[in-house]
């Protein structure tokens, strides 16, 4: 059914798309600049996480250090 459906979608853009070698060349430079934007988003979504954990672990580590002085 999932695969129906993508073959058919697949044949709608085709038919949007044309059959020449202009639209394959203009496809290529759109998946191209596509590729790059999402790379960019899942670098930047790597950095944003790494930040956080490295903040949890600072604040953990202060709260344990914060306990053991309170003792």
């Amino acid at each position: 059914n999932s695969f129906a459906k993508h073959m058919h979608r697949l044949e709608e853009q085709k038919i949007e798309l044309g059959n020449s070698e202009s639209s394959a060349a203009r496809l290529a430079l759109e998946h191209r600049d596509y590729r790059a934007d999402a790379m960019t988003d899942v670098f930047a979504a790597r950095t944003l996480k790494e930040r956080g954990l490295m903040l949890a672990e600072k604040e953990l580590t202060e709260s344990l250090n914060t306990q053991g002085s309170d003792r």
